[in-house]
């Protein structure tokens, strides 16, 4: 039998406490105590947004605003995905002829490619 690669180990061991709502809490237990130590010894940087320039401070309300537009899409992909009800499929697929893929749209994000397609 072949050794297990570190991804394989690190998947069972997930598959292994995400199945035991015990093991579960305990492990998200830990990780929380763990966050609040590291919080507490300084290793966590935190920099209140009226200390930051006003650059930075828009800097990071940019990517704040990116973040939760890319959430609110997946959240809505999701939902399209889960609902396959022959009316909603009829709606959400576009039409072939009007969609053009828009330069730059490409994008990594968590390992997944993203296509943004916008109709004419």
């Amino acid at each position: 039998m072949a050794r297990l690669t570190s991804k394989e180990k690190t998947a069972r061991y997930r598959q292994k406490v995400n199945s035991d709502p015990a093991a579960r809490a305990e492990y998200l237990a830990r990780k929380r105590e763990s966050y609040q130590r590291r919080k507490h010894e300084g290793k966590i940087p935190y920099v209140k947004s009226d200390e930051l320039s006003e650059r930075e401070r828009n800097n990071l309300r940019n990517k704040w605003k990116a973040a939760s537009r890319g959430y609110r899409e997946r959240r809505k992909m999701e939902k399209a995905m889960l609902d396959l009800t022959p009316q909603s499929i009829e709606n959400t697929l576009p039409d072939p002829a009007g969609v053009e893929l828009v330069e730059g749209s490409k994008r990594v994000q968590g390992g997944v490619w993203w296509w943004v397609l916008h109709s004419k």
